[in-house]
């Protein structure tokens, strides 16, 4: 290139010399050996220079905002070299274009001549602290990261971007005072910032400002996506709320028994009997999680496997519980599995980020796997947030320790070549790697000085960090083995690979393009998989016939492939040809395909339009959804209905009577559907029910069923309906007073209709649904079920029953306010201790057990009551002090608690001959005008 200079030299100083330019004859000058003419054709010549890689600089430019990276390197690299290797803008620039191209390594080189070129050159800084704080930056890159937005800051002052990226750093470091610090002072802040520290404190669980955060969006479409994140928020709220009862449901009672008895046994200091007693619990319910919480707590000691498993299975059911997190890697830490606690306190960190103890015991975790590194990074965040105390002060000295322990980074050799050092290394990591050893196969390369480093190493390293999932650095090292040899065919073909995966399509199959050229026959079969690759467009035959050339490529590598002798993977490929032909077939008949297709098509929407399923089927088929229905039905009957559209009656009422009705519908139409002319819809009871509608829709899909709310649902499709009708009529609702008497009382027929749909059959249709999912209609085939069921229990198997007895069934159905599972949990322990008494006392004989239903009445308060009588013929003594004691051997634990939580009562009595007695259980009815529901 400098030659390249040279030449534009000479051809200035020929320009400048033809008479016919209009300038002075240079030529003539030096010929007579006047001073000064050779210089000035030389000033001359350099001015043209700096003028070409100016231009070549800006070429680039615009290259790089068109979008053709590689162009407007070859141009920043022109522009270099005609500057002498001088330019630090134009290597700046090309470093920024090889980071477009993915290629980190030559960016980084690049950056860092632009920074020896001028150390003050702020973008370079800035640009090279991106390359290091890129998607899976390792904590170590993140670091470097800092330092140098740090410089960039130095030389740029209070530049947004560069202030905004260092929160972003730093958040992701876990520094959570110093990220917010940052955010706070990036200038202007505008609605795109806020909803981004909104993000930022809903991940640092910090939801209350989050909302915050949120709330402050002004523009429309970002408000949109903040309110959604708003309503995320408040649902995962009331989610936690339900969690704990969620867990435990579908526990058995005895379970829930054991693990109460065992926890008292354990702090009276009995940990034998305690541990039998879970053991007991888990035998029948094996992932009961507080459980095996409290089993791995007392075994940790003495039975640390034992433990340890207990502690996993609690995991299994909740993956999030720090605490449990943190035992495992305890136990691992005191076990000498180092690296196993690491991982453990990384989940920890990860789903607890607010934690910043957790990051302290990271950093000790990983002193003792030996990674000096890691330990450092963690240390750096813990002590970037720790208050001051004896920890901050042990941190410190650790910390000092480490920095005293860190190798320093060995002298790059002159001339890099293979070593016998190297070949062993590559040795022993190979036979590590094929043990799955791949932590002391990375220990073993990461060993080597950089510069001793080939590319059989750098490969290893690359396919270490690919199993471990870390593509990135995976990409970052197979770049350094091509830069090393590039003539390795099977090397072009894994980064290919690694960068499809990534997302990076156009560097992918350029790469996989070049190892095919180089001789890889698995390369040709993985272009052909590309050019082959189904569209997702519809129709397909359409597509097929739009890229008929790439189908017919890929046919031609395939039979290239099935060709080759060293093709491994025939069987795939002879498949993919069957079906790459058929394909190229069918193009010939697209005719006949098209109007499949369009048939295919009217049957979709029509599907569509019409199919899908009601809340009534979701709460049917998926009872679980249930408290979660019933919030967001809860919300709409409140949010939407009552506080809202019951000012359509007055409004109706108004008109009707022609009374000045102006001001009730501006009233009106802000309530329901927002101010006139704004696009800021939040608050308006229109744009609640459309939100809440696509929440509903969003539940339906977690089940893997899709609702059809606007068509099929008699609750949410009126109320849609309503909302559509006023919107249709907001423009008269607009200029009321303007209107005419005909407007008038066409207005007040829509708005008629509207109020009908809302406050009477969508109100309606909402009332049910509720009720339907907080009643429980009880009748006879409801007791039968949950007795055949406790009698079958293996525990009775060798008992002989009497047919089932009901009395007062005429008292049936009726409906109490009581969930189901809690219902059957009461009435079953009832069942079950009947039937246990009875069978201990008469051995042999057939278990009478029967029941009677009868309804009281409180004539003070005129409330009725359901009263439940489960009958036996035991002579054995039950009084209502054991039932309100927890007469816990009877397995009446919990049924005093159940029936007390639902407003009920439990009861002994005498019963007539030939039962003995009976247990009462009094529960408040309810009423059931839309039947109530058993499921």
């Amino acid at each position: 290139m400098r030659r390249l200079a040279c030449l534009v030299v000479l051809l200035a100083a020929t320009a400048h010399a033809d008479p016919d330019a209009g300038l002075p004859d240079a030529g003539a000058d030096a010929g007579e050996g006047r001073p000064g003419s050779s210089e000035r054709v030389r000033e001359l010549g350099f001015e043209l220079v700096r003028r070409a890689a100016r231009k070549s600089n800006a070429e680039g430019r615009a290259l790089l905002e068109a979008g053709d990276p590689a162009g407007a390197l070859a141009a920043f690299k022109l522009a270099y070299e005609l500057s002498d290797q001088r330019d630090a803008e134009a290597a700046n620039n090309a470093g920024y274009a090889w980071h477009k191209l993915n290629d980190r390594e030559r960016a980084r080189e690049w950056y860092e001549r632009a920074l020896a070129l001028d150390p003050r050159r702020g973008l370079a800084w800035q640009n090279l602290a991106e390359l290091y704080s890129g998607p899976g930056a390792p904590a170590e890159d993140l670091e470097k990261a800092a330092a140098y937005l740090g410089k960039a800051r130095e030389f740029l002052g209070n530049k947004r971007v560069v202030v905004r990226l260092q929160a972003r750093v730093a958040a992701r470091q876990g520094r959570f005072s110093e990220a917010m610090r940052q955010y706070l002072a990036v200038q202007p802040q505008d609605d795109a910032l806020a909803l981004e520290i909104g993000d930022f404190l809903r991940d640092y669980a910090r939801d209350d400002e989050a909302a915050d955060w949120y709330g402050r969006v002004s523009d429309a479409e970002l408000a949109t996506e903040a309110e959604g994140r708003i309503r995320k928020l408040r649902l995962a709220r009331a989610v936690a709320e339900f969690e704990l009862s969620l867990h435990t449901e579908g526990i058995p009672a005895r379970a829930r028994q054991y693990l109460h008895l065992a926890g008292s046994l354990a702090r009276l200091g009995d940990r034998s009997e305690a541990v039998r007693l879970l053991d007991e619990a888990l035998a029948l319910a094996p992932l009961y999680s507080e459980a095996n919480v409290l089993l791995g707590d007392l075994l940790a000691q003495s039975e640390p496997g034992r433990a340890e498993l207990a502690w996993l299975r609690a995991l299994v059911v909740n993956g999030r519980n720090v605490d449990v997190l943190v035992r495992v890697a305890g136990l691992h830490l005191s076990q000498g599995r180092a690296n196993a606690a690491a991982s453990f306190l990384t989940r920890a960190v990860e789903v607890a980020p607010e934690r910043n103890d957790l990051r302290l015991r990271l950093a000790r975790a990983w002193h003792a796997a030996g990674n000096v590194r890691r330990a450092l990074a963690h240390l750096e965040t813990y002590l970037a947030e720790a208050p001051e105390g004896v920890e901050a002060r042990e941190a410190r000295a650790l910390k000092a320790e480490l920095e005293q322990a860190a190798p320093q980074a060995p002298a790059e050799p002159d001339a890099p070549s293979a070593s016998p050092a190297e070949a062993q290394a590559v040795h022993r990591a190979t036979r590590f790697i094929g043990e799955g050893r791949l932590n002391e196969a990375l220990a073993e390369l990461v060993a080597l000085p950089e510069g001793t480093r080939g590319a059989a190493v750098y490969n290893l390293l690359a396919f270490a960090m690919r199993r471990l999932g870390r593509t990135e650095e995976a990409i970052g090292f197979y770049h350094a083995s091509l830069a090393e040899d590039r003539d390795q065919p099977a090397t072009l073909l894994a980064v290919g690979q690694l960068l499809l995966e990534t997302g990076e399509a156009a560097a992918g199959r350029a790469l996989l393009e070049e190892a095919e050229l180089a001789g890889s026959v698995e390369a040709m079969l993985a272009l052909a998989r590309l050019d082959a690759t189904p569209p997702d467009a519809f129709p397909a035959l359409a597509q097929d016939a739009l890229h008929l050339r790439r189908l017919t490529r890929a046919r031609d590598r395939l039979d290239a492939y099935l060709d080759a002798t060293d093709a491994a993977y025939r069987s795939d490929a002879a498949t993919l040809l069957r079906e790459v032909r058929s394909r190229v077939r069918a193009v010939w008949w697209v005719g006949g395909a098209l109007g499949a297709g369009l048939v295919l098509l009217v049957l979709v929407v029509a599907r569509r339009r019409w199919g899908g399923a009601d809340l009534g089927e979701l709460i049917t088929r998926f009872p679980e959804t249930g408290p979660e229905v019933q919030g967001v039905l809860s919300a709409i009957r409140h949010e939407v209905l009552k506080h809202n559209t019951m000012v359509l009656t007055g409004l109706v009422e108004a008109i009707a009577d022609e009374e000045e009705a102006g001001a009730k519908a501006a009233w009106a139409r802000q309530s329901l559907l927002g101010p006139p002319g704004s696009r800021d819809r939040r608050d308006a009871a229109g744009q609640r029910l459309k939100d809440y509608a696509a929440e509903l829709v969003r539940i339906g899909r977690g089940q893997g069923l899709r609702l059809n709310l606007r068509r099929r649902d008699a609750a949410i499709s009126a109320l849609l309906k309503g909302f559509r009708l006023l919107e249709r009529a907001a423009p008269a609702l607009d200029r009321y007073d303007r209107l005419g008497r005909g407007g008038r009382r066409r207005l007040q027929r829509t708005l008629e209709h509207a109020t009908r749909l809302l406050n009477v059959e969508g109100y309606e249709a909402v009332r049910a649904l509720l009720d339907r999912l907080r009643l429980l209609r009880v009748d006879a085939g409801v007791l039968e079920t949950i007795y055949t069921r406790t009698r079958r229990e293996p525990a009775f198997g060798g008992a002989a029953f009497a047919p089932f007895s009901l009395e007062g069934a005429e008292h049936l159905p009726c409906a109490v306010a009581m969930p189901r599972r809690a219902f059957e949990d009461v009435v079953g322990n009832l069942v079950r201790n009947a039937i246990q008494t009875s069978v201990r006392q008469a051995p042999g004989q057939p278990v009478h057990i029967g029941f009677a239903v009868d309804t009281d009445v409180d004539f003070i308060t005129g409330l009725e009551w359901l009263a439940l009588r489960i009958r036996d013929r035991s002579p054995h003594e039950l009084t209502v002090e054991m039932l309100r004691g927890r007469y816990i051997e009877e397995g009446l634990g919990l049924t005093a608690d159940l029936v007390s939580r639902y407003d009920g009562a439990l009861d002994v009595v005498e019963d007539a001959a030939p039962w003995t007695k009976a247990v009462v259980v009094r529960l408040p009815r309810v009423d059931d005008e839309d039947g109530g529901d058993d499921a």
